[in-house]
């Protein structure tokens, strides 16, 4: 009985000085949740994958059987189809949204077109003007006529039957 005591003091001293070294609890003070709004690539897989599923999401033997009973995955795929139109919508809403900005282009060396350029020297014009440039037509082909196919008579049947090759 003795022995059940010493190792029943034992184990409580031995839990009485872990209990001493543990940190004491800090109140802190909790984070706040603030919503953040997803990115347009997260909104999108979410859309995406929201009522099917990824393809090892929806593997299993509790959608084994709601293949059977239903939700059936067809109407699983026109939820997520309808899901990323309407996402794509918001999206384009969005964009959309707001003044329309205009740039001004970049400096460009190319001022006129390579027709009304003065270095090609096209038909012995040295600087052609939009309204001094005429007009050539495309070359239509001339083709000449076909003959009209020859038709063939079709061969002679042999007068007997026709062997096997057996």
């Amino acid at each position: 009985m003795g022995v059940r005591l010493a190792n029943l003091f034992g184990a409580l001293a031995l839990t009485t000085t872990l209990g001493l070294w543990a940190n004491a609890a800090n109140a802190q003070e909790r984070p706040s949740r603030q919503l953040v709004p997803p990115t347009v690539n997260e909104a999108f897989e979410d859309a995406f994958f929201g009522a099917n599923g990824t393809f090892y999401q929806n593997r299993g033997f509790l959608r084994t059987l709601s293949v059977i009973f239903g939700p059936f995955p067809e109407n699983n795929a026109i939820t997520d189809a309808r899901n990323v139109n309407r996402t794509l919508n918001s999206a384009l809403a969005q964009q959309a949204a707001g003044p329309i900005l205009r740039t001004p282009d970049l400096e460009n060396p190319f001022s006129t077109s390579l027709l009304l350029s003065p270095d090609l020297g096209l038909q012995g014009a040295s600087s052609a003007t939009p309204a001094e440039v005429q007009f050539v037509p495309p070359l239509v082909p001339s083709f000449a006529p076909t003959p009209p196919p020859v038709q063939q008579q079709a061969p002679a049947r042999p007068a007997g039957p026709v062997r096997a090759l057996y």
